[in-house]
């Protein structure tokens, strides 16, 4: 996944430096809800986690809220946030066309 200080990059991957993130782990975090098969950042562990994590009913009320969060900041400007889980790196067309002539 990339993450940079480019307002061309959707909200979520915004950062103040340029980076490459990579997680190669095992499914360590017990707390996930993709599809078997798919390994990805939401595998990592989850640091201090406990009964915190649900709410009286024992539901997920942390990724609850942290998901609608996303979606609150994928929403405005509209991205699709299917097609950013295979995009490491958003540049403007301009961009692309001297990178790419």
């Amino acid at each position: 996944m990339g993450f940079a200080p480019l307002g061309c990059m959707p909200v979520t991957r915004r950062a103040p430096h340029v980076a490459l993130a990579v997680w190669a782990g095992a499914k360590l975090n017990a707390y996930r809800r993709s599809p078997e098969g798919v390994v990805g950042f939401i595998d990592a562990p989850v640091l201090g986690a406990n009964d915190a994590h649900l709410d009286q009913d024992g539901q997920q009320s942390i990724w609850d809220s942290t998901m609608g969060r996303v979606r609150e900041l994928l929403g405005d400007p509209p991205e699709d946030d299917l097609k950013l889980k295979d995009v490491a790196f958003c540049l403007p067309e301009a961009n692309l066309a001297e990178l790419f002539a």
